[in-house]
């Protein structure tokens, strides 16, 4: 089930979205992940949460700051199972629209975000990672 987080469910998101983005983003560097946790902690408890639940264990989380998507993270154990949809569903009902920014190596993402009715609205470079980078974005509820 979809929730709202938790200060108790900071150590679970973090595990999560190390170990997500450890597994997603194999072309860069896993010290540059390790080296943002600490900004993560810090972040996280600053954005708007979402949890999906199941028997007391958190295995995914959305967050987003303002009109800004910062991500979906799902246990790996867990994906192909709704709940990144259940996720997206629940932003898109309190935001009528946002944006977020996908690795274009990140092919399972960029797929999933169009097939959820969200359209590419611009290319760049992540100046971070030096990785390429699509600009997406949700205006309304037009694929549910």
């Amino acid at each position: 089930m979809v929730r709202a987080a938790t200060r108790g469910d900071l150590e679970a998101l973090l595990h999560i979205w190390l170990s997500g983005n450890l597994e997603a983003h194999s072309f860069i560097p896993s010290e540059y992940w390790y080296a943002h946790l600490d900004e993560v902690r810090d972040q996280l408890p600053q954005a708007e949460l979402w949890v999906w639940e199941t028997d007391g264990t958190v295995r995914g989380f959305a967050g987003i700051t303002g009109d800004y998507l910062a991500g979906i993270f799902v246990d790996g154990a867990c994906r192909c199972a709704g709940i990144g949809h259940a996720l997206l569903t629940q932003v898109k009902a309190r935001h009528p629209s946002f944006s977020l920014s996908v690795y274009r190596r990140n092919e399972r993402a960029l797929r999933f975000y169009l097939r959820e009715g969200l359209t590419i609205a611009g290319a760049g470079t992540d100046e971070a990672t030096g990785q390429a980078e699509y600009t997406m974005c949700w205006h309304g509820d037009r694929s549910d």
